[in-house]
């Protein structure tokens, strides 16, 4: 299956650089036109505040994106039969579908991270080589908002509202959980709805790449086990789907 998924990865790899260059504007254009709105109103100037705008910041582009993206790419492949063309290859379906989310992640993250990068130097943050561990959580926040695509992509069978759950989604996530501030700002009921949602937890993940120095190992392993917790609903939810589903 390896070898099915690297070779699916070429193709897609084709795919996304004919297509990809206002994938990778509008993945930057919603989330620092959104940076520039908060700066320009104005924060406080603590740097827990600043981490907290920037994780809101790679949290706002990684779902206005990926999950859009992946959505569309399963629907197209069933309206246009383009699964015809993948089924002449030596593969599996499942071998597609996880080869989407990797060609996919893995475009995204150089953008994450350049992003993160921008966000950093709009607040007056210092950069570090020890940025670059921040491709860590972002992989796993990639691939979670994948799965979340991909369900989308199999259960609905028309781009216009696919476009419009996913941007209902993401911007539910945004007014109900704390996106671009701390968990403890919340009030005592919203608080305890939103650990109920993966977002606390991301930002939990992304917080403790932010000082490298400073590395909790036992509140990182909690809280990755929490998400894979939300992981694996997310992954069980897309095989009831795929069952479901009668045809591609």
């Amino acid at each position: 299956m390896l070898k099915d998924i690297f070779t699916l990865l070429q193709i897609h790899k084709k795919e996304l650089r004919v297509g990809g260059v206002p994938t990778i504007i509008l993945s930057l254009i919603i989330p620092l036109g959104i940076l520039f709105v908060i700066k320009f109103i104005g924060i406080d100037d603590s740097e827990s505040i600043k981490k907290s705008v920037i994780k809101g910041t790679l949290i706002v582009s990684c779902m206005n994106s990926i999950i859009t993206m992946i959505a569309h790419k399963i629907i197209l492949l069933r309206k246009n039969k383009g699964l015809d063309f993948y089924l002449t290859l030596p593969t599996t379906q499942a071998a597609l579908y996880v080869s989407i989310i990797v060609a996919f992640v893995l475009f995204r993250l150089p953008i994450t991270l350049v992003l993160f990068v921008i966000s950093k130097m709009l607040l007056g943050l210092p950069l570090a080589l020890t940025d670059l561990f921040f491709a860590l959580p972002n992989l796993i926040m990639l691939f979670f908002f994948g799965y979340l695509g991909m369900v989308i992509g199999i259960s609905i069978t028309e781009l216009k509202l696919a476009s419009t759950i996913s941007t209902l989604l993401a911007s539910l996530i945004i007014a109900l959980t704390p996106v671009y501030y701390p968990l403890e700002n919340l009030s005592g009921i919203h608080k305890s709805i939103v650990i109920f949602t993966p977002i606390p937890y991301i930002s939990n993940l992304l917080d403790c790449f932010f000082d490298p120095s400073a590395f909790d190992s036992l509140f990182f392993l909690e809280n990755l086990g929490i998400f894979m917790v939300f992981f694996i609903l997310v992954s069980t939810l897309l095989v009831f789907t795929k069952r479901r589903e009668v045809t591609i």
